[in-house]
């Protein structure tokens, strides 16, 4: 019998396309190649549905499904080893917003790709622009079938990119090519969009791409633009160059291009040359064929037309990944793993001859949890049974007795893994994620030298990963004493200093005025514009004190007041690099709150916050040699104990600005200048309510995690909880597994 190992009946998938695995045990196929017949039956076919053949080696199979909506019982058969049905609920997602599909041509296209005479024919016609169609209909299933069973291999649910569709001939199978099955086949289909340009065949094949420029993409993205309607100012689209051609006898390859940009703010594109496409599958019936092709022709880079396959799909499948925001690595073609592409399809090593490693059938190309992560959080993603996920990237902090003593990881969305230096010493299952990591600072020390380069990766449920330098961490953190006592203020910050002539500065929410008397602030102004400027803190005194980037008066103001008796209760920055802030938002406790995060301009927004028995009693920071703020800061102080006078005098607490502040000359800040402002000079009410914020949250899942007040199976000491509701668990790098 057979064994079906990613799919469970009644299971429901959100995708049209279904990539099913399974084995069966019968020592009579065991070592043997066979093949197996898979069918889809739903309410609009019945009576079997279409049958495919798909090879099955050494008592694996794999094949690809395209399902109907609703209700459909795939049925797998071989006579040697049985029968089995199983039956999986497709539901159609229409709230996400779809992967657009698209072929630029130029306006004198004749309309043909590459491909060479063994390929020609009336039925079987791989070089005319409606087989490119085809191809790149067939080709996005795929993507969208092997992206779906990587995210719900890595725990994250079975989830990939919607695609566009539209009513008309399904070409996803081969009876399309027949007049007389065309009728039965009419039913919604993957859109592809033709997308003219004014360019000529010659401007597009001289068109080249250098590093930080490409002429192709430039042509792509204008065409674009010409049909804004179709596409929306921020859609995601994946397509193709009709008009790139090959060759063999020069050996150079024009109008090639294989580019991706994501723009979150605007319109984000994934796109490659044609000249391999001819290798690419038209239908589904086509897939193991066209992996399996050993046939060698001079009219592409590779020699066998499986390798042009596995290379060019491997690259679009990349591309398309880019274009929704995974960063730019060392590509799979570099590190030769376009060798693993069929695997994903078939239960075969490559075929013999070109790129043939060896029999192994483990593939050693994938998107990584942290690239898996990335996508989650991304809208195309969601699913319509998602909750909503709290949207703030880690906070990393020190945190201990003296404040030393161990360097705590809190994110509320959940933290899937942590490494230093990519040694993995958190990894849980991502259903089950942890809101708290502490690391002890004894073990760091034992197992690293302090002069070591250190960094902590943090991976994110909601796909806000940080990656940090784990000394400069500390030292920026380190805490401050509080005169007379055994407390201190503690620190939390976002960023870190650049270079060791990084400007420090400070500024408490209370100062010693003139008369030594202790005076509060009563207003805080945000200068935010495209980034984050700096702020001016105003004392009831007539004092104000400039705080990161001094004197930027024309970025716009966002003021508020601080109430007579409230506080500021948190703070988020917004950052695009973990030194670059485009954005800061502050919260009052009287539900107030002020400031931008640029979110469309951002990859991580921060919300430093101290815990229940904390208030926030000033800012600190460093500004970079550009005079650009690279680290913001809060200083938290025990809630509801007196601080002492002499706390105000400390020097490390008063300088302000981190540009041109001179700490010889002045301690004290400047006299207000009288500026304009819409908010009112002072609020002067008692009330106090609960901190909150009116930016809205993103898809995704549950703010509260499951497993977060669980104790995890580590070594180490349980900690009281005196952070709230959530534990911190410290951990001994030397008993801890090795997920790598």
């Amino acid at each position: 019998m057979f064994t079906i190992e990613n799919i469970k009946n009644g299971d429901i998938v959100h995708q049209m396309s279904l990539l099913i695995k399974g084995f069966s045990d019968n020592c009579v196929v065991a070592h043997t190649s066979i093949l197996v017949s898979v069918s889809a039956e739903s309410e609009r076919e019945t009576g079997g549905g279409r049958k495919q053949e798909w090879p099955m080696s050494r008592g694996c199979f794999k094949a690809l499904v395209i399902l109907n909506p609703g209700k459909n019982d795939i049925i797998i058969s071989n006579f040697s080893v049985g029968l089995i049905t199983i039956s999986v609920n497709y539901l159609p997602v229409a709230q996400t917003p779809p992967l657009h599909l698209a072929i630029l041509v130029a306006h004198d296209s004749p309309e043909r790709i590459d491909f060479p005479p063994c390929k020609a024919g009336s039925i079987a016609d791989h070089g005319t622009l409606e087989a490119a169609i085809k191809k790149l209909r067939m080709a996005a299933t795929m993507c969208q079938a092997l992206l779906a069973e990587e995210m719900h291999a890595a725990g994250l649910g079975r989830r990939s990119f919607r695609l566009e569709l539209e009513d008309g001939i399904d070409t996803l199978r081969s009876e399309s090519i027949n007049d007389t099955r065309r009728s039965a086949l009419y039913r919604s289909m993957i859109k592809v969009h033709v997308i003219r340009t004014d360019k000529t065949v010659a401007e597009i094949r001289r068109a080249e791409g250098t590093p930080g420029h490409n002429e192709l993409l430039e042509i792509f993205t204008k065409a674009l633009e010409t049909e804004e309607d179709l596409f929306g100012p921020k859609g995601v689209v994946a397509g193709l160059v009709l008009d790139s051609s090959y060759d063999a006898s020069t050996d150079i390859l024009s109008g090639h291009t294989a580019f991706a940009k994501h723009d979150p703010g605007s319109r984000s594109i994934g796109v490659i040359g044609s000249q391999l496409v001819y290798t690419w599958p038209r239908f589904s019936e086509e897939v193991a064929n066209c992996l399996l092709d050993i046939t060698g022709n001079e009219f592409n880079v590779r020699t066998t037309n499986w390798a042009s396959c596995a290379m060019s799909q491997g690259s679009f499948f990349e591309k398309i990944g880019h274009a929704f925001g995974i960063p730019l690595k060392a590509t799979f073609l570099k590190l030769g793993h376009w060798q693993d592409w069929p695997k994903h399809f078939l239960p075969l090593p490559p075929p013999k001859g070109e790129g043939l490693l060896t029999a192994d059938d483990n593939v050693k190309w994938e998107w990584s949890l942290e690239d898996k992560l990335r996508l989650l959080g991304e809208r195309h993603f969601a699913h319509p049974s998602d909750k909503k996920r709290d949207r703030h990237a880690p906070m990393v902090y020190v945190r201990g007795q003296a404040g030393l003593d161990q360097l705590a990881v809190q994110c509320r969305a959940g933290i899937a893994a942590a490494y230093i230096n990519g040694n993995a010493i958190h990894r849980m299952p991502t259903s089950k994620p942890l809101r708290q990591l502490v690391i002890r600072f004894l073990t760091l020390k034992h197992d690293y030298e302090q002069q070591e380069a250190l960094r902590l990766k943090v991976l994110s449920m909601n796909g806000k990963h940080v990656d940090l330098p784990v000394w400069k961490v500390v030292s920026s953190q380190s805490p401050v004493n509080i005169p007379g006592t055994e407390m201190y203020l503690r620190r939390i910050n976002a960023g870190h200093p650049l270079t060791k002539i990084d400007r420090p500065w400070a500024a408490m929410l209370k100062k010693r005025d003139d008369q030594g008397q202790i005076v509060r602030a009563y207003k805080i102004d945000l200068r935010v514009d495209s980034r984050f400027r700096g702020i001016g803190i105003y004392y009831e005194d007539g004092i104000k004190v400039d705080c990161g980037k001094r004197g930027d008066r024309d970025a716009p103001a966002h003021v508020i007041a601080l109430p007579n008796k409230g506080r500021v209760c948190s703070v988020e920055v917004a950052y695009s690099e973990p030194t670059c802030f485009v954005g800061m938002q502050i919260h009052v406790s009287n539900g107030k709150s002020t400031g931008a995060l640029n979110e469309g301009a951002s990859k991580v927004t921060l919300e430093m916050k101290p815990n229940a028995n904390e208030e926030i009693v000033g800012f600190y920071g460093m500004n970079g040699p550009d005079g650009e703020c690279c680290q913001f800061g809060i200083l938290k102080a025990p809630r509801g104990v007196p601080l002492p006078d002499s706390l105000y005098d400390k020097a490390e607490l008063q300088g302000g600005s981190g540009s041109d502040y001179d700490p010889d000359n002045d301690r004290r800040g400047s006299v207000l200048e009288e500026e304009s402002s819409d908010v009112d000079e002072a609020d002067t009410s008692d009330d106090e309510v609960a901190c909150q914020s009116d930016v809205p949250m993103s898809w995704g899942c549950d703010d509260e995690c499951e497993h977060g007040d669980e104790e995890a199976e580590f070594v180490g000491d349980n900690e009281d909880d005196d952070d709230g509701n959530i534990c911190f668990y410290e951990y001994d790098y030397d008993n801890v597994r090795d997920y790598e």
